[in-house]
């Protein structure tokens, strides 16, 4: 499997803890990688920081210039954000649950993805499976959190829950690109494997061989020919294997 451009990975993997502190909420039965300690660290980072400052977004949106300055640099939050904090306290201690549950599994020696991102809560009321975590549940966190934006006190929520599910679809962009690529990487490596002989020992034109074409050179005699294409059938069994 080719290796992710890591700013594309690192980016990817960023917003995958930011689109967790959400997903535990909408999602049950994860595999216990995707909820791993690492991942809830970071993730209880990021809300114990947004947490503590999003009063910011409070003074930046408040219309009757209300805000203590001074008050948020000192204390960093009002009474209006205890909610959020409670909120978010219990984003991490689901998301500590989830993975307790996920390893219980494994433990039991129980046959599970590790990176599964869980069954949404959706899926009970007949919502299809794909539609759900790529398109509804996005949508809804934007929905959402774009009509908490016209209450002040609840600007914080609002800007996470969009942020959030903004997070969730381009997180679930990225990996249906990189699973297209692996499904597309498994197919060549088929015809690969099936027309390599035809390709290289018998020359014949890529219109033939499904599109499979190697410039070997003219020089290599028939015999050569075909030790490569022995080889290449060792190389792919061993892969295989």
């Amino acid at each position: 499997m080719k290796k992710v451009w890591w700013p594309i990975a690192f980016a990817s993997w960023i917003m995958r803890c930011s689109g967790l502190t959400l997903e535990v909420f909408l999602h049950y039965n994860f595999g216990v990688r995707n909820v791993s300690p690492l991942m809830i660290f970071v993730s209880s980072i990021f809300l114990g920081f947004y947490v503590k400052y999003s009063v910011i977004l409070f003074y930046l949106f408040d219309t009757s210039n209300s805000i203590d300055t001074f008050h948020i640099i000192r204390y960093g939050y009002y009474d209006e954000y205890k909610f959020l904090y409670i909120v978010s306290s219990l984003s991490i201690v689901l998301a500590i649950i989830h993975y307790l549950f996920g390893l219980n599994k494994y433990r039991k020696g129980i046959l599970f993805h590790s990176r599964y991102s869980g069954t949404p809560w959706l899926c009970l009321l007949g919502c299809r499976f794909d539609f759900t975590i790529k398109i509804l549940e996005p949508f809804l966190l934007i929905s959402i959190g774009s009509v908490l934006f016209y209450y002040e006190v609840c600007v914080g929520f609002s800007v996470w829950f969009i942020c959030g599910g903004a997070s969730l679809f381009i997180q679930w962009k990225i990996a249906e690109y990189h699973y297209f690529n692996r499904i597309l990487d498994a197919i060549d490596n088929q015809i690969e494997s099936k027309q390599f002989n035809n390709a290289v020992v018998e020359k014949q034109n890529p219109s033939k061989t499904q599109g499979f074409y190697i410039p070997v050179s003219n020089n290599f005699r028939p015999e050569e020919r075909k030790t490569l294409a022995e080889m290449f059938d060792a190389v792919g069994k061993n892969n295989a294997a």
